[in-house]
């Protein structure tokens, strides 16, 4: 699918006045494509990619780059089923480099790409379900949001995603 989007007053958050504001028009254009592929009867795989062009379109800020949305972006997803009630699966989820949230100027450095794997192990027999899920198995030190401020001596300032970490549910 493609997407040519033309915005009047989409609202995001500022962090020099620490609330939410309505932007200058914005035009977001992309192309999400995505193709999934039996490989034989037990296993499966998905990819998925996604490029954006994100930009004021008027005002102040009028060609920059909308903040904290990447360019790319990746997920990469294995599924095998190991018996009729049990499923293994491996996600891959890469992120491209944006520029750090209020930075409508684009004048600060931008957020490091990263990409995160996932583990995940289903038991589902008809009337209940197990979930064991390792994510971010690499460790990955990153984060997915983060804040420029260019009054502040250390002017970014990251929301850290979850060290590896294991869940069961």
């Amino acid at each position: 699918s493609a997407f040519h989007v033309k915005l009047t007053d989409e609202i995001g958050y500022n962090s020099a006045t620490g609330s939410n504001e309505n932007f200058d028009p914005t035009q977001h254009d992309g192309v999400n494509l995505g193709m999934g592929i039996a490989l034989d009867e037990h296993a499966s795989a998905r990819v998925g990619y996604t490029w954006r062009d994100t930009r004021f379109r008027a005002g102040t800020y009028d060609g920059n780059t909308i903040p904290e949305i990447p360019r790319h972006s990746l997920t990469v997803t294995t599924q095998w089923r190991v018996t009729e009630h049990q499923l293994l699966g491996l996600d891959g989820v890469y992120t491209g480099e944006r520029y750090f949230g209020s930075d409508y100027a684009n004048i600060g450095k931008q957020m490091p790409s990263h990409t995160i794997w996932n583990l995940h192990y289903t038991y589902a027999p008809p009337s209940w379900k197990l979930r064991i899920a390792f994510s971010n198995l690499t460790d990955e030190t990153t984060a997915d949001i983060g804040y420029y401020a260019s009054w502040s001596p250390n002017p970014y300032f990251y929301y850290p995603l979850p060290d590896r970490m294991l869940t069961v549910t």
